[in-house]
């Protein structure tokens, strides 16, 4: 897995992507860094513009340390008015950051872990799910929705994603418009199936977020993917 993210973030330019790990009780933080360190080498060393590796500093890794988060631009030196430099045709250095979290309280001995920079949702089939989300959208800072349904609730039966239903919980239970907080994760399983939604959530709650950065509240967009849905279902 280490590979195939490391490989998107040296071919992807100005990409900024988050990795949030499950890290097994017996793997100590030690053990990953250097087994991530040994997949990062080789992809630095591919790498034009790179410094000679050294263990604990990837440099396709950003580690939030202190003070407020930069801009996604910022994370990844995007300047669109600056002229690039590229050397024989190709574009050099590295262009795009991960973001790696997990759900450890402490993070103190990772090279490479952030402190998990939002807060979870219930799931989609808990029974208080409205009442919890709207509490968490009173408080600013970032929710993550928790977009899958958990088997251990007895109403799991034939339940999957439903677009319709966290279009809902965002706009009613959130309400999002006047929220303090802002939306910016979400998991799904068989998040392949819902790509089509899930770029267009990303494309809407963009300027939602950038808005609320800035210190201004801005309107989230209808999904039109979810109103052609409901069109259809009501022909």
């Amino acid at each position: 897995m280490a590979d195939e993210i490391l490989e998107y973030a040296r071919v992807q330019v100005e990409q900024v992507i988050l990795v949030h790990v499950n890290l097994a009780d017996d793997i100590t933080f030690t053990a990953f860094d250097e087994a991530w360190d040994q997949v990062c080498k080789v992809h630095s060393d591919r790498t034009e513009g790179t410094n000679v590796y050294e263990a604990g500093e990837c440099p396709f890794v950003f580690k939030k340390e202190g003070g407020p988060w930069s801009s996604l631009g910022e994370l990844v030196n995007y300047d669109p008015e600056m002229a690039q430099w590229e050397g024989d045709g190709e574009v050099v250095g590295v262009r795009s950051k991960i973001i790696l979290t997990t759900s450890r309280k402490s993070i103190h001995n990772s090279a490479y872990f952030s402190e998990k920079f939002w807060r979870s949702s219930p799931v989609q089939n808990a029974p208080d799910i409205d009442q919890q989300l709207h509490h968490l959208c009173k408080t600013s800072g970032g929710v993550g929705l928790e977009a899958y349904v958990d088997p251990s609730y007895d109403n799991v039966k034939d339940m999957t994603f439903d677009a319709a239903f966290w279009e809902n919980a965002i706009a009613s239970a959130c309400d999002i418009n006047n929220a303090d907080a802002c939306v910016n994760m979400i998991e799904v399983d068989q998040y392949h199936y819902y790509l089509d939604y899930l770029y267009e959530l990303q494309k809407r709650m963009v300027p939602v977020n950038f808005g609320r950065w800035q210190g201004q509240k801005v309107k989230l967009e209808t999904s039109k993917i979810v109103k052609k849905e409901r069109e259809r279902d009501e022909l």
